[in-house]
């Protein structure tokens, strides 16, 4: 998740570049500390992850990886946001490409770096300008220029916007670790300085939301004048939103400051600023069905977040956000990310576990990461919910303790049922080794359903027995592997030709 505060990391260089704690002549009371031009930016939209994002794999298996929203995917966890989505009315358009003018101000211009060619009136003009001064030859120089153009209490805001960023992160917790630890660090002590900078008192009609769509979509820290453009997108926004906006961005400082989670601690203000006061009807499945075709049409996450989370009742909103935190570093296997997808699926129909997991197997066809993750909830919606569980407990399995071999979920996802052999089912199950995985894997579901219990079990034994011994064998060869099962799996060999 790409937030506001990535903004300031542009002005850790010029002054982590040679300035230091070394005063800076503004023409008056003469401070300031220095700048850097690495500036990587977005915003505060919710993204549960790349995550973001709910992977089905080849499975459907959520992603505990990269990601977002979104998502257990890919990006290794569910992406809160992904997809396309309509800002609404007021959509926080910053106009003319989302950069305010602040008279010249952060527009290098053909003075160069740090030329405003006027006063810059407010403090996000005369950020942009020192912003722009790791272009120049002397930084020094360009960020002193830009604080004696910064008249007011511009310049008392600005002041305080690059000491906190210069003290407290690139001279302080953060010396010689880099813009990551400058962007974090900004997050925890510096969020109020930051909003006071691009805050110039106008309002508009927008929405918190809306806010971040805009600054997401607009605002880019490889251009000249990314905190103007900030400020248009906070400018959009009516008073209460702000107020949602600065909640927000507290909270989330708060729970970087503490090494909590902010997708756990923060979930009523985001989405009190992303959903408003609308509460729908909708379940937790049914958002990352909306998120998942919403990315692919190309929207940012805070719109897909905007468009989608509003339909969602208060019970799906916060199972949107467990699954979310399950994505962005939660074990997903442990029984609490288990029972999360269970409870975000909320299965109901009669489909088999067999029948679930061919389903999902589909999910990665032709899907993003967030398409597969809410198909594969919708797979699970229609299974009841003795066979969900065993679906989930198969895929943990496969996706985070495969070395076990998954026998044992595999046997209780088939359900043998039938009147089948032992001896039939080894037949059976060696017909199953050519065509596509999901082709094999029918197969096999099919010989175990037809197998009885105990013969099922019985094979399992053997099976297990066997791989063990190619586990022990590795690369020694097939010899090895016979000799080992002639010596260890006898009697399961035997138990199962007369079963």
């Amino acid at each position: 998740m790409r937030t506001i505060t990535s903004i300031c990391i542009g002005m850790a260089a010029a002054l982590a570049a040679g300035c230091g704690t070394d005063a800076l002549a503004d023409g008056s009371t003469g401070v300031v500390g220095t700048v850097d031009g690495g500036v990587d930016g977005g915003s505060l939209a919710a993204d549960g992850g790349s995550a973001s994002a709910a992977d089905a794999g080849a499975t459907a298996q959520p992603d505990a990886g990269t990601g977002g929203a979104t998502d257990p995917g890919a990006t290794g966890k569910p992406d809160a946001g992904n997809g396309g989505g309509d800002p609404g009315a007021g959509g926080g358009d910053p106009g003319n490409g989302g950069q305010a003018d602040a008279g010249g101000s952060g527009d290098p211009g053909s003075g160069g770096p740090g030329t405003t060619g006027g006063p810059n009136t407010t403090c996000h003009a005369g950020a942009d300008c020192v912003h722009t001064c790791h272009k120049a030859s002397s930084p020094i120089t360009c960020v002193a220029s830009c604080m004696s153009q910064t008249q007011g209490k511009a310049k008392v805001e600005l002041n305080a916007l690059i000491a906190c960023v210069d003290g407290q992160c690139v001279q302080g917790k953060c010396a010689g670790k880099g813009e990551s630890c400058v962007d974090d660090c900004v997050h925890e002590r510096c969020m109020g300085p930051l909003l006071d900078c691009i805050d110039d008192g106008k309002v508009g009609a927008g929405t918190c939301g809306d806010a971040f769509i805009c600054g997401d979509k607009e605002c880019s820290f490889e251009e000249d004048d990314p905190y103007g453009c900030w400020a248009t997108c906070h400018a959009s926004m009516d008073a209460p939103n702000k107020l949602s906006f600065a909640t927000l961005a507290s909270c989330i400082a708060d729970a970087d400051d503490q090494g909590k989670s902010w997708q756990k601690v923060c979930v009523d203000p985001w989405y009190a600023c992303v959903a408003g006061t609308d509460k729908g009807k909708g379940t937790c499945g049914d958002y990352w069905s909306c998120v998942g075709p919403c990315k692919e049409a190309g929207a940012s996450d805070a719109e897909c977040a905007t468009l989608c989370l509003p339909g969602v009742s208060p019970k799906g909103q916060g199972l949107v956000a467990e699954t979310i935190e399950c994505g962005e570093g939660a074990t997903p296997a442990s029984g609490v990310c288990k029972q999360t997808y269970l409870a975000c699926a909320e299965p109901t129909g009669k489909a088999k576990c067999a029948a679930t997991w061919l389903c999902t197997d589909q999910c990665s066809k032709g899907k993003s990461d967030t398409s597969g993750f809410g198909c594969a909830l919708d797979c699970m919606h229609k299974a009841s919910t003795v066979s969900a569980a065993a679906f989930v407990d198969l895929l943990a399995c496969t996706v985070w303790s495969p070395a076990t071999g998954c026998m044992d979920e595999m046997l209780t996802c088939a359900a043998p049922s039938g009147t089948g052999s032992c001896a039939g089912l080894v037949t059976c199950s060696e017909g199953c080794n050519s065509g596509s995985e999901a082709t094999k894997a029918k197969c096999l579901f099919g010989c175990i359903e037809k197998a009885s219990k105990p013969a099922a079990t019985t094979w399992l034994n053997a099976v297990q027995c066997w791989d063990g011994c190619a586990d022990k064998c590795g690369n020694k060869g097939k010899a090895c592997v016979n000799n080992c099962a002639a010596k260890s799996c006898q009697k399961h060999f035997v138990a199962c030709s007369t079963s």
